[in-house]
């Protein structure tokens, strides 16, 4: 049937066995389906289904490919399927091969392993970075500021690269030492220095996945007396033999001071 109307000219309309429009085709060319008065190229009101793909194309020399992978909706660049820029299953698992953008202060990226936790990510208030725990904002674990310094347990990072209370400032490892970070404080028994001392057995070595030679010196973990070594004896803490040097020498210094005062009035005495 054709018909005239003042809003749309001309139209081909088809009808649905007279009880109303099945498809319209008005004098704009716009198609309508479902819809007395298209206002766009394609209005349908209703659902869409496609057996193969979707195509859009911007007319500027790009276009999108959509289509239905067996129950996973898949998003290509190009007419040409190639590789997958984005997917979506019907689990809600949403897959992004590139970069995600995301503006606002409070979107996030969220990760599950399969229940065994998940970790959170979103642009926190100020353009910081902040990874948590949990989905639900949980515990803040780290945080990358804007001006590039990075915190681990540490949600105001004031150097380069900040583990709680310890950093590095790019050139040297400083590690926290302040007194209320620290309990059952005594002093370091001279006995014990010294015997330290004697079974710390200097070597030189080479580390085995050093891409070039780097000759150290230093100790080996499984060798060094325990109170110098980690828990797992997988590594050394290098305060720990300072601490100890310092008490040897300290202790040496003392004896070396009173050599000095006998010899001195040895002189004293010897002399006419």
């Amino acid at each position: 049937n054709f018909s005239g109307t003042t809003d749309n000219g001309m139209r081909l309309v088809i009808g649905n066995n007279h009880t109303g429009t099945a498809m319209v085709v008005n004098q704009a060319g716009r198609v309508g389906i479902g819809v007395e008065n298209p206002s766009a190229n394609l209005e349908v009101a209703g659902n869409i289904q496609a057996s193969s793909a979707l195509i859009v194309n911007n007319g500027a020399g790009g276009n999108w490919h959509y289509r239905l992978n067996g129950s996973t909706l898949e998003w290509f660049e190009n007419q040409v399927i190639g590789r997958v820029n984005m997917s979506l299953t019907l689990g809600g698992q949403l897959a992004v091969f590139g970069g995600i953008q995301a503006g606002g202060t409070g979107y996030k990226i969220n990760g599950d392993n399969g229940g065994a936790g998940n970790w959170d990510m979103k642009l926190g208030n100020g353009g910081d970075l902040v990874w948590y725990e949990n989905a639900t904002y949980g515990a803040e674990r780290m945080r990358l500021k804007k001006n590039g310094n990075l915190g681990v347990a540490n949600d105001n990072p004031g150097q380069m690269f900040q583990v709680a209370g310890a950093y590095c400032d790019g050139a040297n490892w400083v590690s926290v030492s302040t007194r209320d970070a620290k309990k059952n404080i005594e002093p370091l028994s001279l006995d014990v220095a010294l015997q330290t001392l004697a079974d710390l057995d200097p070597v030189t070595f080479e580390y085995k996945d050093a891409r070039t030679p780097d000759g150290h010196v230093g100790f080996i973990a499984e060798d060094v007396p325990e109170i110098v070594a980690t828990p797992d004896r997988k590594g050394l803490v290098s305060m720990d033999i300072v601490g100890v040097l310092t008490a040897v020498v300290k202790e040496q210094q003392k004896q070396m001071e009173i050599m000095r005062a006998e010899l001195t009035e040895l002189k004293a005495t010897v002399q006419p």
